[in-house]
């Protein structure tokens, strides 16, 4: 039987100064060295209890979530304030011979509260969001978008404008236009939220540290097909199942999914057990793919490095569903 060894880690950079680095959590000795831009490693502060709770959605205010962690001291606290060490990055996963954590969040934090529930212990939540979202707070500007650009192009330029870089978009919005002069005051998901409500597609601006892309779910050009077998399912999970909402299943963070990834499953895993009356709202097989490739729209995780959670759970659509609704092919 393996054994690995499970790993969370938040590491928070100062915006003051990119070289102090706070850490919470364990590492490996590989992440003592690498995770840090090359600089020595900061102290690692391992005895603090942490709970991560983060979702991704096909959604432009996508990528957020809250950390919690028992008995975080103030002075720490204020610390992060003060030297504003809001730059966060959450990596998991599990040490083993041929494995290690990858980060499942990049981003920065846009709150910070505690709670006392008891006269020695505390909880303090960070919640964490896109640099898209938190920039909004960093840089209010106007943005004009004239008629006959495409969303594309538009993209790019709010992207630029607000000081997020290195971003890949995807292609199939140079198909989409704006159709009249339209100026905006506030940040670029909502901006592209408008400007994308009379268009065909949903549109997802990811941050999560793998590559930022815009996304266009209803198409599976261009899209990463990811094979599951039963070592990526959690034990005592159950396997997966399938309704109207699509299909519902439970991984072990062995890698960074996203929304728009495809997941390759074999059917005979799917459990299409009925325990209800309402047979037809339970399950259909029209909500199966006939390849078993689905297209994830919503992604959960949650991570504790002493609790029983560590997984996530993914939703989604059958890709024949997908192709039928969009017109595209394989």
């Amino acid at each position: 039987m393996k054994c690995w060894m499970r790993i969370l880690r938040i590491e928070l950079t100062s915006k003051i100064n990119p070289r102090n680095v706070m850490v919470f959590g364990n590492g490996t000795e590989q992440t003592k060295t690498t995770y840090n831009h090359g600089l020595p490693s900061p102290s690692i502060n391992d005895n603090l209890t942490i709970k991560v709770d983060g979702t991704k959605y096909p959604a432009t205010n996508k990528d957020k979530g809250v950390i919690t962690i028992i008995n975080l001291s103030y002075d720490t606290i204020v610390k992060i304030k003060l030297g504003m060490y809001y730059i966060i990055k959450i990596y998991c996963g599990y040490q083993s011979w041929n494995k290690e954590p990858f980060p499942i969040f990049e981003g920065e934090i846009s709150h910070m509260s505690q709670k006392i529930y008891s006269a020695h212990d505390t909880e303090t939540y960070i919640q964490f969001a896109s640099r898209l979202v938190a920039s909004y707070s960093q840089n209010r500007m106007n943005f004009t978008l004239n008629s006959g650009i495409n969303i594309y192009a538009a993209a790019a330029y709010m992207l630029r404008a607000q000081g997020i870089q290195n971003k890949h978009i995807d292609p199939a919005l140079k198909n989409n236009f704006i159709n009249e002069v339209r100026t905006y005051y506030g940040k670029a998901s909502t901006i592209l939220d408008s400007a994308t409500l009379s268009q065909v597609g949903s549109y997802d601006i990811s941050t999560d540290g793998i590559d930022g892309n815009v996304i266009d779910i209803t198409t599976v050009k261009n899209k990463r097909v990811i094979k599951i077998d039963n070592e990526s399912i959690p034990i005592g999970s159950g396997n997966p199942t399938v309704s109207s909402e699509g299909l519902s299943i439970e991984l072990l963070p062995l890698m960074n999914f996203k929304v728009g990834d495809i997941l390759l499953i074999d059917n005979a895993l799917i459990d299409i057990s009925i325990n209800s009356a309402d047979v037809t709202s339970t399950f259909n097989s029209n909500y199966m793919d006939t390849n078993g490739k689905y297209i994830i729209y919503e992604l959960r995780y949650t991570l504790e490095n002493r609790g029983s959670n560590f997984k996530y759970s993914i939703k989604a659509r059958a890709l024949d569903i997908v192709k039928n609704l969009s017109g595209v092919s394989a």
